[in-house]
C-alpha cells in the first residue's frame, strides 16, 4: 500500500528549504540542505503526472552554475584581502583585484541556486499538477490553470524533441 504526502506538506517541505537555502551562505548549512533534498529526490515515489526525467540533470546544473557564480561574482566584485590576480585598472567593471573571498562567496551562491533548483525539481515530481491546482482558491483558479499550462509547456515540448 503506497502512502502518499498531502500537496500542503510538499509546500511546506519547501518553504523550509527555500529558507535555508537563501537564509545563510554557511557552507555546511548550504551543503546539509543540499544533501537533504538529493536524498529526497532519490527516494521519492513521482506523482502521476510527473515529468520521466528533468530537462537538465542537478549535478549539470550545479556545476554550471557554482562555475558562472564563481568567476561572475570574482570578476564584478572586487572586496577581500586575499588577493588571486589583479587586473588593470583601465579594464571597465572588471578592473581591480581578484579576491578569494568574491570567488568563494560566488561559489556558495551558485550553491545555493543549485539547491532550489534540487527543491523545485523535489516538488514537480512528487505533487501532481492536479493536486497543486486543488489547493488554489476558486477565485484565483483562472490563473492557475493559465500558469500550470505554462509551466509544465516547455518541459513537456523539450522531452518530446
Amino acid at each position: 500500500m503506497k502512502h502518499t504526502l498531502h500537496p500542503f506538506t510538499w509546500l511546506l517541505w519547501l518553504a523550509a528549504a527555500m529558507v535555508a537555502l537563501t537564509a545563510t551562505r554557511n557552507p555546511l548549512y548550504l551543503a546539509v540542505t543540499l544533501l537533504c533534498a538529493a536524498l529526497v529526490d532519490a527516494f521519492i515515489a513521482p506523482a502521476a503526472d510527473a515529468p520521466n526525467s528533468a530537462v537538465i540533470s542537478p549535478r549539470r546544473f550545479g556545476l554550471v552554475v557554482v562555475t558562472f557564480s564563481a568567476l561572475f561574482n570574482a570578476l564584478m566584485v572586487h572586496v577581500g584581502s586575499h588577493v588571486i590576480v589583479t587586473l588593470p585598472a583601465w579594464l571597465p567593471v572588471i578592473g581591480g583585484p581578484i579576491t578569494w573571498e568574491a570567488l568563494i562567496y560566488g561559489a556558495l551562491n551558485g550553491l545555493a541556486l543549485t539547491g532550489l533548483f534540487v527543491a523545485f525539481g523535489v516538488i514537480n515530481r512528487a505533487i501532481s499538477v492536479q493536486a497543486l491546482l486543488r489547493l488554489v482558491p476558486r477565485a484565483y483558479y483562472p490563473v492557475a490553470v493559465v500558469t500550470s499550462i505554462a509551466v509544465t509547456l516547455v518541459p513537456t515540448a523539450l522531452q518530446q524533441m
